[in-house]
């Protein structure tokens, strides 16, 4: 019976390496790697391993060549579907952090003028929106005492 824990220690790493060089995702390297060990375990019980370095990492290029392949399978399917001519008209994450930081900043005049500052008076504010009715802004006019 092998000793996995010394197999793993010493030839693992560079198994998951040749995943993780292959597919270039974490993720799918750690799966890869899961399941080139469990396919060497079950090669083990048919037949002696003479080299455990060469066959994980002959499986882990066999299941990631598996796994790339899928990916490919999936973009092509989901390639029929068009999805950049989905319109999505709500703000971007960007627009949604300009909003809050315009609304702090009117916030901020409103606290002035509402304490009685004598370097102006608020008279007229309103959002200021684009053409994409995004909004872009706050328009405030203040009037000098």
């Amino acid at each position: 019976m092998p000793d996995w824990r010394e197999i793993l220690s010493r030839d693992g790493p560079a198994a998951w390496r040749t995943a993780y060089r292959l597919l270039g995702n974490r993720a799918d390297a750690d799966e890869c790697f899961q399941e080139a060990c469990l396919a060497a375990l079950e090669m083990s019980r048919r037949e002696l391993v003479h080299n455990w370095r060469g066959l994980l990492q002959r499986l882990a290029v066999a299941r990631s060549v598996d796994r790339l392949r899928a990916r490919q399978r999936a973009g092509s399917r989901m390639s029929l579907f068009p999805c950049d001519q989905l319109r999505d008209d709500s703000p971007s994450p960007s627009q949604n952090a300009e909003v809050a930081e315009l609304a702090g900043e009117l916030d901020d005049v409103v606290h002035h003028v509402r304490q009685g500052d004598k370097s102006g008076q608020l008279v007229h504010f309103r959002q200021a929106r684009a053409e994409d009715r995004s909004v872009t802004g706050w328009i405030v006019t203040v009037v000098a005492q």
